[in-house]
């Protein structure tokens, strides 16, 4: 009402809690906390209001990060003219201000478009920012009020500049052009400085282009020093628009970038430690924008000399020389291994996965591979410093990390020697499959000292390693396979096969061995007992001196305690024919009880139910045994 003017208004609002403020305006507080302050003075001036206001916020940061002493603050000043007879605000200067930073803009809010034809209708709300400077300080700061992890001995350094205009609501870019004029990102948890290059993003009713950005790792922009360029753009078309985004680069040392992201607050590592070159290449084709689609890409991991390595954390050691591909096609992964060097072995093959969240499947060859190498690399009590070995007590419980949880993959291995000291297989190959902590291995073939083995090895890779073994056997020189053993060499001959099933847990040699239970069955054809003369039956030839033959020889078998117990020990030699039972524990001591008869068809055999059957007691070493005559004659059972 005129008779109500001059009039002036002012208010205030001092130490108002943002989340209250948002809480009231939009009944949510979006996880910001923070302090407010508002100053509004209005008066008239004619017909029309003069408003001037200031906010100034406060403590700015996320809600669930603490507070700092450099979280940001901002104030925000703003004049318009206000007439309550037109449908609409114009303010005509509002400044953002924080410690290094500025922004000047003039915004517009019209709500009547009633007059107005529908094509010749613009947008309610629109701002239009006339400069801006950016301190990237500043910038910093904001990143560690919102993003956890930042280090607090970094900093970073440089300007940018903005101008543009936003329309609508909620707000788009109708137009608007970001310089940065060089920025430099440094600090102690650095390996290195990181240099980037001024760029350009420009954005209008066309589309948006993005002008090659170059991040350098390195003291200076030399062709020695690593880099990383961006670049690409959308195109508005009249139904959709495109989009493009390149990022390639060669960075000499990998780390240079996993220390900066690390530094920055994003462990892209996970615990994995990766060096060496690396050279890549990944474009964003189609969508309306680069995240809505998948990457197409390649990563060359190595070079020459060197190549890289990668330490992971169920790993002892670091896998070394590593060569290798990434293709990233359509959600697909391969990866070509041309070398690397792991378990004591050199490796190579190939990994795919054909969509995200599948299973990987791979095939690969080694040249060499042995158990200990295998106890080196995933035994977690290799992990163990010398304190924590010498003085467990000071030790707090490791997690059981022998290989990642996650871990799923199956496929082909070939192994041209595999090495179970003092024994070794050649030519393994079999079905893997990796799930976790268990480790699968079927349809293993191997040759083995004139023989071939096959079978199958059950591994769970837990705190205490659990294995179990099904294992076939078939024409195994027993010659060549003890003289691989110091102790047994020139003991044994003849052509062995069977079967056996072993269990074992323990996480060292001593453990397995305590634990260790099997079962089998063994025959074993033209056998020979190289130091062990036996007895001939009564009317039967003198034995050769220093040894005994067989035609066949069989038993049964099972292990535990220490000992193998054989049953159903039976020997066929030309004239005689023995059996019994008895044990062998792992210190090569004998225990035997063994009954002889004249073998069936020999001149000597009586071919009577109670044929004469002498028995014996067979005890000493395996290197030393000592046989002798234990009981009367007795009938054969």
């Amino acid at each position: 009402s005129s008779r109500l003017r001059p009039a002036a208004l002012d208010l205030s609002w001092i130490g108002a809690s943002i989340p209250d403020v948002l809480r009231l305006a939009r009944n949510y507080d979006y996880g910001v906390r923070g302090t407010l302050a508002l100053r509004l003075n209005a008066r008239t001036d004619l017909d029309d209001w003069l408003v001037q206001g200031r906010a100034e916020l406060r403590q700015l940061h996320r809600w669930d990060l603490s507070l700092r002493a450099d979280n940001p603050a901002v104030n925000l000043t703003a004049k318009m003219h206000w007439n309550p007879m037109n449908p609409g605000i114009q303010f005509e200067e509002a400044t953002l201000e924080a410690p290094h930073s500025n922004a000047r803009a003039r915004a517009e809010i019209s709500w009547d478009h009633r007059r107005v034809p529908l094509k010749d209708q613009v947008s309610p709300f629109g701002v239009e920012v006339r400069s801006a400077v950016i301190d990237l300080g500043d910038l910093l700061a904001w990143v560690r009020a919102f993003h956890g992890g930042v280090a607090d001995d970094i900093s970073l350094r440089g300007h940018a500049s903005l101008k543009g205009t936003l329309r609508g609501w909620p707000s788009q870019i109708e137009a608007g052009t970001l310089e940065i004029d060089g920025a430099e990102l440094s600090g102690p948890r650095l390996r290195m400085p990181v240099r980037l290059t001024s760029g350009r993003i420009h954005c209008d009713a066309h589309g948006i282009q993005l002008m090659p950005f170059v991040l350098h790792f390195g003291a200076d922009a030399g062709p020695s020093a690593g880099a990383i360029s961006v670049d690409g753009g959308t195109t508005e078309q009249a139904t959709k628009g495109t989009s493009n985004l390149r990022v390639a680069g060669r960075v000499n040392q990998v780390r240079d970038v996993v220390a900066t992201a690390g530094a920055l607050g994003w462990n892209i590592s996970r615990g994995w430690d990766v060096a060496g070159p690396v050279a890549f290449e990944f474009l964003w084709l189609g969508g309306r924008y680069p995240w809505q689609v998948q990457p197409r890409g390649t990563i060359e991991w190595g070079g020459e000399p060197g190549g890289a390595s990668l330490a992971a954390p169920f790993l002892n050691l670091p896998v070394e020389q590593i060569r290798a591909r990434v293709d990233f096609l359509r959600g697909a992964r391969v990866i070509t291994l041309r070398a690397a060097e792991a378990f004591g072995a050199h490796w190579k093959g190939t990994f795919s996965r054909p969509s995200t969240g599948s299973d990987w499947e791979f095939g690969l060859s080694a040249d060499r591979l042995a158990t200990s190498d295998l106890d080196r690399w995933l035994n977690p009590r290799w992990r163990q410093s010398f304190l924590g070995r010498m003085l467990p007590f000071l030790n707090s419980p490791s997690p059981v990390n022998a290989v990642p949880e996650n871990l799923r993959a199956s496929g082909k291995l070939t192994v041209d020697q595999f090495t179970l000291a003092p024994f070794a297989a050649h030519r393994l190959q079999g079905d893997v499959k990796l799930a976790g902590r268990r480790i699968e291995f079927a349809n293993a073939r191997a040759q083995f000292y004139g023989g071939e083995l096959a079978g199958s090895l059950e591994a769970e890779l837990a705190a205490t390693p659990a294995y179990r073994l099904n294992l076939n056997f078939s024409h195994v020189d027993l010659s060549a396979l003890t003289g691989a053993t110091q102790g047994l060499a020139n003991l044994f001959a003849g052509a062995a096969s069977g079967q056996i099933m072993l269990d074992a847990r323990g996480a060292n040699r001593a453990d397995l061995l305590a634990s260790l239970e099997c079962q089998g069955t063994a025959r074993v054809q033209g056998a020979e007992l190289r130091n062990l003369n036996l007895p001939e039956p009564p009317r039967a030839a003198a034995a050769r001196p220093g040894g005994s033959s067989f035609r066949q020889a069989s038993a049964a078998f099972t292990c535990a305690s220490r000992k193998i117990q054989f049953q159903e020990l039976m020997l066929l030699g030309p004239n005689a024919e023995w059996d019994g039972s008895g044990t062998v524990d792992f210190s090569r001591n004998l225990d035997f009880r063994l009954g002889i008869f004249s073998a069936p068809g020999s001149p000597h055999n009586p071919r009577a139910t109670d044929a004469p059957r002498e028995a014996y007691r067979l005890t000493g070493t395996l290197a030393i045994p000592q046989i002798a005559r234990a009981t009367a004659r007795t009938a054969r059972p």
